[in-house]
């Protein structure tokens, strides 16, 4: 199957060839980590420096929505679901700040053989600190029992299973460890694995299929079985917090399962590859922002010291420069930008589009100017607030060796919507298409190429855009209620416009030929310029429908979007 994340296979001795030391560039990531220590924690009364805002305001620089109570930069690098906060979040930032830097020097400097055992190991430890051993737990016999389901002909297969039930135990008895009623069932798990699943079920070549398809949809199978659940009886699911942590690996797991049929996942792949795939210290900032950056088997294999990896270390830094100037100007550019225009022109622009929709429905007049650039600014304050976290990611991802794609390439260049699309969500389109796209691409409509692409297409950027890519986020995010589900329904138009956008202009670039590469010097920029224009401006003014307020509809969305493009029609 064609993916957009692979790469070619890398040989050992092509990786030890690129492990080459350099002390400098060592040292400047460390020096770039105590920026970001000094930055966005409170380490400056530790060590007697004056907090960041002091020297703004030294250097005569007046930065509002920059600093909190703390006198630090505001960041949104956050340490998620931290439910007991046994630290705050400077705290929290600290201590995954100086793991970071433990691992990358481990990374940097131990044999190749060491590496992605330690990136596992320095991922664990920050689990366990910021977590607790519970969850630490419960994500991972959460990934065992994936590995088991695939790679059952493991030589270590019993073995992994009895160090599951141990972390079974751990992430579901709560503090009950040694109770009998607590453990004891546990320990039939290695049995029942090692003679009932592994023979009867792994053992057969349909069964072991739907058993890897249930492992790898089992995430979503349980948020919407538990929804259902809740919704017809009432009963509210409660899960461990390490496997809810674990259904943020969602997608990666979906993507490992499609390399696995493809064929790129050797079935011994000892259980520590396995986990590198997935453990990596790049996951915890922020979790569920991207979680799907650095997805798939084949991509993260091939890219790993897949060049000299002081080339990719020096690379990560540069992103991680793009991250740390969204992370401190990102609030301080739209709020000061939004207070400009509202000054210089004579119609009012909201920062969010949620506002300007309540107040829509709430009866407030809107002009097209107003609903035309506030879409614009509010996707721009996500666009930096989402790059600064996720340009960290890949930063982080690159120091380790691996040579990741970043998640943002340059949208604004996009001079249609399906071009736009991939250089605007690369990493969640890449999903897409290999979870979505390419399955029903290679199934349906064989002898028809036009109607091949729009049904794929509309099953990747309409239907698994919406139930696989937000709808069960959602759950994460509010509970396995069926409440939540019926809440996001009304945004099925965004869902739908943005598919049948991407898919008519598939469609049309099969049937058109070009005769000239977008934003070639000559007259025709202009018309490079207004293609762009008319691109965002469509993707911005869609997600009217994606951001419902209660008492509004559909009809009410229509009508704001309708005013956008200069019709006004009666409520």
């Amino acid at each position: 199957m064609a993916r957009l994340l692979g790469g070619r296979p890398i040989t050992t001795e092509e990786q030890v060839k690129n492990d080459r030391h350099n002390p400098f560039v060592a040292a400047a990531v460390v020096a770039v980590l105590l920026v970001f220590i000094y930055l966005f924690t409170q380490v400056y009364q530790v060590v007697g420096l004056p907090s960041p805002e002091a020297l703004a305001d030294k250097a005569g620089l007046e930065l509002n929505h920059v600093f909190d109570e703390d006198h630090n930069v505001d960041c949104d690098l956050t340490i998620s679901f931290n439910r007991d906060r046994n630290y705050k979040n400077d705290d929290e930032r600290l201590v995954f700040f100086c793991i970071v830097t433990l691992a990358f020097l481990c990374v940097y400097f131990l044999p190749l053989s060491y590496k992605r055992e330690a990136i596992v190991f320095w991922f664990m430890v920050a689990v366990v600190i910021l977590y607790g051993p519970h969850a630490a737990g419960g994500l991972l016999f959460a990934h065992l029992m994936v590995y088991l389901v695939f790679h059952p002909t493991n030589k270590k297969a019993f073995f992994v299973s009895m160090i599951a039930c141990g972390l079974g135990i751990i992430a579901f008895s709560g503090d009950n460890y040694f109770n009998p009623k607590t453990f004891i069932p546990w320990l039939f798990l290695p049995v029942a694995y090692q003679y009932g699943l592994r023979p009867i079920l792994l053992g057969k070549a349909k069964a072991a299929s739907v058993c890897r398809t249930i492992a790898a949809q089992s995430s979503i199978l349980i948020v919407f079985i538990g929804a259902s659940i809740e919704g017809f009886s009432g009963y509210e699911w409660k899960v461990p917090l390490g496997v809810f942590l674990f259904f943020w690996h969602w997608q990666r797991v979906i993507l490992y399962h499609v390399d696995y049929k493809d064929g790129h996942v050797p079935k011994d792949l000892p259980v520590s590859h396995y986990l590198s795939i997935f453990l990596n210290p790049a996951m915890i900032p922020s979790w569920t922002w991207s979680a799907y950056i650095g997805q798939g088997y084949a991509y993260i294999s091939n890219n790993f010291l897949c060049q000299d990896k002081n080339r990719l270390v020096m690379a990560g830094l540069k992103i991680w420069g793009f991250s740390m100037l969204y992370l401190v100007f990102d609030r301080w550019f739209i709020y000061n930008l939004v207070d400009y225009l509202n000054d210089t022109f004579d119609f009012k622009l909201y920062t969010h589009i949620k506002s300007m929709v309540r107040h829509h429905v709430r009866g407030r007049e809107m002009s097209t100017p107003t609903v035309l650039f506030t879409c614009i600014i509010d996707q721009s304050r996500w666009m930096l607030l989402w790059a600064s976290v996720v340009h960290f990611k890949v930063g982080l991802w690159r120091i380790f060796g691996y040579n990741v794609d970043p998640h943002f390439n340059k949208p604004w260049l996009a001079t249609n919507l399906a071009n736009f699309w991939s250089r605007y969500a690369f990493h969640f389109r890449a999903f897409l298409v290999g979870a979505f796209y390419y399955p029903i691409f290679l199934r349906f409509f064989k002898k028809h190429l036009q109607i091949r692409v729009f049904v794929a297409t509309m099953a990747a950027a309409c239907v698994g855009n919406m139930i696989w890519g937000h709808m069960s986020e959602n759950l994460y995010y509010e509970g396995l209620e069926w409440e939540n589900i019926l809440d996001y329904l009304p945004r099925w138009p965004y869902f739908l416009l943005l598919g049948l956008g991407i898919s008519l202009v598939q469609v049309y670039l099969l049937r058109k030929k070009r005769n000239r590469k977008p934003w070639t010097w000559g007259w025709r920029i202009l018309t490079d310029i207004l293609a762009a224009y008319v691109t965002i401006q469509f993707y911005c003014l869609i997600h009217i429908y994606g951001r419902p307020v209660p008492g509004g509809s559909v009809w009410e969305y229509t009508r704001l979007l309708l005013i956008g493009l200069g019709i006004h029609l009666p409520s």
